[in-house]
Protein backbone atom coordinates (compact mmCIF):
# COMPACT_ATOMS: atom_id res chain seq x y z
CA UNK A 1 0.00 0.00 0.00
CA UNK A 2 0.99 3.65 -0.42
CA UNK A 3 -0.03 6.90 1.34
CA UNK A 4 -2.27 8.87 0.69
CA UNK A 5 -0.76 12.74 -0.34
CA UNK A 6 -1.59 15.35 1.84
CA UNK A 7 -1.91 13.18 4.62
CA UNK A 8 -1.55 13.72 8.78
CA UNK A 9 1.93 12.19 9.17
CA UNK A 10 1.20 12.38 13.32
CA UNK A 11 -2.48 11.31 12.87
CA UNK A 12 -0.83 8.09 10.81
CA UNK A 13 1.70 7.42 13.11
CA UNK A 14 -0.86 7.43 16.37
CA UNK A 15 -2.83 4.51 14.12
CA UNK A 16 0.18 2.69 13.58
CA UNK A 17 0.79 2.73 16.99
CA UNK A 18 -2.70 1.13 17.42
CA UNK A 19 -1.99 -1.75 15.10
CA UNK A 20 -1.13 -4.84 17.02
CA UNK A 21 1.62 -6.25 15.01
CA UNK A 22 4.36 -4.31 13.01
CA UNK A 23 3.85 -2.14 10.95
CA UNK A 24 6.82 -1.42 8.11
CA UNK A 25 7.79 1.39 5.82
CA UNK A 26 9.57 0.28 2.35
CA UNK A 27 11.22 3.08 0.11
CA UNK A 28 12.15 2.12 -3.49
CA UNK A 29 15.75 2.74 -2.21
CA UNK A 30 15.48 -0.65 -0.44
CA UNK A 31 15.41 0.54 3.07
CA UNK A 32 12.96 -1.13 5.67
CA UNK A 33 12.06 0.97 8.39
CA UNK A 34 9.86 -0.25 11.23
CA UNK A 35 7.27 2.19 11.93
CA UNK A 36 6.13 1.07 15.77
CA UNK A 37 9.94 2.23 16.94
CA UNK A 38 10.09 5.24 18.04
CA UNK A 39 13.33 6.20 16.50
CA UNK A 40 12.37 5.42 13.28
CA UNK A 41 9.22 7.19 13.53
CA UNK A 42 10.87 10.54 14.04
CA UNK A 43 13.10 9.61 10.79
CA UNK A 44 9.89 8.98 9.09
CA UNK A 45 8.83 12.07 9.63
CA UNK A 46 11.83 13.68 8.43
CA UNK A 47 10.66 12.31 5.26
CA UNK A 48 7.91 15.47 4.97
CA UNK A 49 10.24 17.58 3.40
CA UNK A 50 10.82 14.48 0.50
CA UNK A 51 7.86 14.26 -0.81
CA UNK A 52 9.55 12.00 -4.00
CA UNK A 53 10.54 9.32 -1.42
CA UNK A 54 7.10 9.35 1.38
CA UNK A 55 4.82 9.00 -1.32
CA UNK A 56 6.78 6.58 -3.83
CA UNK A 57 7.15 4.02 -1.10
CA UNK A 58 4.97 0.98 0.29
CA UNK A 59 3.46 0.49 3.61
CA UNK A 60 2.93 -3.30 5.38
CA UNK A 61 1.38 -4.34 7.86
CA UNK A 62 2.78 -7.68 9.41
CA UNK A 63 -0.94 -8.56 10.69
CA UNK A 64 -3.46 -8.68 8.18
CA UNK A 65 -6.33 -6.72 10.64
CA UNK A 66 -4.03 -4.07 10.71
CA UNK A 67 -4.35 -2.83 7.37
CA UNK A 68 -8.19 -1.71 7.62
CA UNK A 69 -6.35 1.13 10.99
CA UNK A 70 -4.35 2.29 8.07
CA UNK A 71 -6.99 2.40 5.55
CA UNK A 72 -7.63 6.20 6.07
CA UNK A 73 -4.13 6.79 5.10
CA UNK A 74 -3.60 4.48 2.77
CA UNK A 75 -4.54 3.72 -1.23
CA UNK A 76 -4.54 0.46 -2.95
Amino acid sequence: MRLKRDINIHQFLKKVNECRGEVFFHTVEGDHLNLKSKLTSYIFITLIDAPEVLYSSAVECQLEEDYRLLEAFTEQ
